[in-house]
């Protein structure tokens, strides 16, 4: 059986919290892994699982408590500059030229 990761992107305007988008993210177990210490052992995690905030939209709360029921765990967050890390981490695993992109660089 697969394991998913299913994203929400939150943003913080005037201290309160808005559900900004829900972004597909393609089954990675090294990613997974690099998130929140799921599925593999070969890659060091960014954290362990950290839960949910007490004060997230009620539109990611529903998703993760109510929608996957079950199936939902390991539920988690990351801050900009992990995720920021987290991008430059993953882009380095990567050789875009196999897709036909050139590099800036």
């Amino acid at each position: 059986m697969g394991c998913d990761i299913h994203a929400h992107i939150e943003i913080k305007v005037g201290g309160e919290w808005h559900h900004y988008s829900q972004p597909m993210v393609d089954r990675d177990y090294r990613l997974f892994t690099r998130m929140a210490g799921v599925r593999k052992s070969d890659v060091e995690p960014i954290s362990a699982p950290r839960g949910l905030p007490q004060d997230i939209t009620f539109t990611t709360r529903f998703d993760a408590e109510q929608h996957w029921g079950e199936d939902g765990h390991s539920h988690s967050w990351l801050s900009c500059k992990e995720l920021a890390a987290l991008v430059e981490w993953y882009d380095g695993l990567h050789d875009k030229d196999w897709l036909g992109w050139e590099s800036n660089g």
